[in-house]
Parts: C-alpha cells; sequence; structure tokens
C-alpha cells in the first residue's frame, strides 16, 4: 500500500507567506517610530513626558493582549524563578528609544537606526558568544563577528555621507565627541534587554504577559523621572499641535517586538533580524531623503547608499554565520 500523504494546511502556508512581509513591514515600522518619538518630543517639550506618552499605548494594548489571550497561565513557581534584574529588560531596552528621542531630530534617521543596530548586533554576538543573561554559550565563529565589523564600516559611511550640519560648530566639545559612542551603548542596551526579556518570558510562560512585565517599569520610570524634572512643561498651544497619532511613536517603533513574539521560531532568529534591520535601515535612509515626520532633509548620496549597501551585506554575514 502506498503511503499516505498528508494534504498540506493551506492557512498554515498562507500565514507562512504572510509572514515574510509582515517582518519587514516591522522593520518599516522601527524606523518610523523613532522619526514619530522625535517629532513628539518636538511637540511636547519635555523628552521625560514624550517617552512617558509613547510608552503608554505600548502598556495598554499588551494588557488587552493579556486579557485577551491570558493563556498559558504561569504556575504558582514561575515568578520564583525571576531575577530581580529581568523586571529591567524593558528599562534597557528603552535607552534606544530615548536616544531616538534626543537625537533623531539632531542627527538624522540613517545614522541613528544604523549605530543603534550596529550596538544592537555587536552586544548580541558577545552575548551568544559568552553565554551571558542566561544565554547558551556558542563560541567565537569569526563570520558574524566580520559581518559586524562589516556593519560598522557601512554605518559610517551612512554617517559621513549625511554631510556636515549647520550645528556641526556645536558638537566639537566632549559632548559632541560622545554621541555617537552613547547612540551603540544604547543600541547595546536592547540587545541587553531582549535576552533579560527572553529570561523573563521564559519564567512566566506567557509571551504578551511578559512583554507587559517588562514596560511596566520602563513607563513608571519615565513617569518618575518627569514629576522629579516637570521642566519644561509645554504650553497649551504645544499639546493643542501633537496630532492623534504622534503618541503612537512608541507602539509603531515595538511592533518588531509583538512580530518578533509570533513568528521569530517561525523563521529562525537569523532570518527574522536580517529581514527586519534591513527595512529598517532603508526606511531610515528614505525618511532621511524626504525629510518625512519633521525630519532634517538629507539627500542619499552615494556614499550613504555605499553604506547602505555594505551594511546590509553585513547583516547577511551575520545572519548566514549565526544561521536561521
Amino acid at each position: 500500500m502506498a503511503d499516505i500523504i498528508p494534504a498540506p494546511d493551506h492557512a498554515e502556508a498562507a500565514m507562512l507567506a504572510l509572514t515574510y512581509p509582515l517582518i519587514v513591514l516591522s522593520g518599516i515600522f522601527q524606523a518610523m517610530g523613532a522619526a514619530l518619538s522625535g517629532l513628539l518630543r518636538q511637540k511636547l517639550v519635555n523628552p521625560w513626558l514624550a517617552a512617558f506618552v509613547a510608552f503608554l499605548p505600548i502598556l495598554l494594548v499588551l494588557t488587552l493582549c493579556v486579557l485577551a489571550m491570558p493563556f498559558p497561565l504561569p504556575e504558582a513557581n514561575s515568578f520564583a524563578k525571576i531575577h530581580w534584574y529581568d523586571a529591567f529588560g524593558g528599562v534597557a531596552g528603552s535607552a534606544a528609544v530615548l536616544a531616538g528621542l534626543l537625537l533623531v531630530q539632531k542627527i538624522g534617521s540613517g545614522p541613528l537606526n544604523g549605530l543603534t543596530v550596529t550596538g544592537n548586533i555587536l552586544a548580541s554576538l558577545a552575548l551568544d558568544c559568552f553565554g551571558l543573561l542566561g544565554l547558551p554559550a556558542g563560541g567565537f565563529r569569526p563570520l558574524p563577528w566580520i559581518g559586524g565589523a562589516v556593519m560598522i564600516v557601512g554605518v559610517i559611511a551612512i554617517t559621513l555621507g549625511a554631510g556636515k550640519k549647520d550645528d556641526d560648530e556645536e558638537d566639537k566639545g566632549i559632548v559632541g565627541k560622545l554621541l555617537f559612542p552613547f547612540i551603540l551603548v544604547c543600541g547595546a542596551l536592547q540587545a541587553v534587554g531582549a535576552a533579560l526579556n527572553a529570561e523573563l518570558r521564559q519564567a512566566v510562560t506567557n509571551p504578551w504577559l511578559a512583554a507587559d512585565l517588562s514596560f511596566v517599569p520602563v513607563a513608571s520610570l519615565f513617569l518618575l523621572i518627569f514629576i522629579l524634572r516637570p521642566m519644561p512643561l509645554p504650553t497649551r498651544d504645544d499639546v493643542a499641535s501633537v496630532k492623534w497619532w504622534m503618541p503612537t511613536a512608541g507602539l509603531v517603533g515595538a511592533l518588531a517586538v509583538f512580530t518578533g513574539l509570533l513568528f521569530i521560531d517561525k523563521v529562525g532568529a537569523g532570518v527574522f533580524n536580517g529581514l527586519l534591520i534591513t527595512a529598517n535601515l532603508i526606511t531610515a535612509v528614505v525618511l532621511d531623503h524626504f525629510g518625512w515626520f519633521g525630519l532634517p532633509k538629507t539627500p542619499t548620496t552615494k556614499l550613504r547608499l555605499a553604506g547602505l549597501v555594505v551594511t546590509v551585506i553585513g547583516i547577511l554575514l551575520i545572519s548566514v554565520g549565526k544561521g536561521g
């Protein structure tokens, strides 16, 4: 008797076909989120108030997701497995959002996202290599690190391709010199936050509850800092100038988090991050070119395009080296 071949699951095949466009869309929205954050901060004046307003919709959506999808419920001893520092995964990850709020209008979306992504990937490679924060030690593999070095070259080209800005004279002091290292550190903290969130998810079981718990300290921290440092306050005209879609900055940027929760196990971490980051960087350069969302216009020069291509090659080397 011939073997019976099961009929393909058309619903699963259709979902898989939609997965890749959704990941690309998440990368596009991630870049838009940084630009929207800068615009929200410009309108609300106070960066801590803007950060709290940006994170509040994320918290509300995650809470609704927990109520709509409460299963699997964490076991009684689940919370005992959580390390005290796991709850700060969201706080560490929010450093990149804070960098966007403060600096995207100053240096542009392309350099900001490029530096953040580079810091994130280099920190991720180190965490994987040495098995830090509960991750299994993968050992040293040269190809991903070569890809990281290639990415750095690409990001430098993207940044230099922006040309000299009018306010560059103000950046020759110590603050200006520390600007790009600060963004790299924020990107690295994003990777640390992801590792802490993974530990939290493993302990709590429910991914939506884990994400919700990680964002509660973030929103609380920004609210506390705003209470302690309320000046400058936005005027009535400032608040009135905030469009309804501006407070979605955090939610739009966090779409990649939701997509990762749903699809990273299906397509693999290498493919997921490769598609996400490539879409992010291309969108960032396009936003700069057209000056959308209040960004200063930065024409896409040949050097910037070359930097973008080199950065994508670095991402591909990392994805291939780490495997799906």
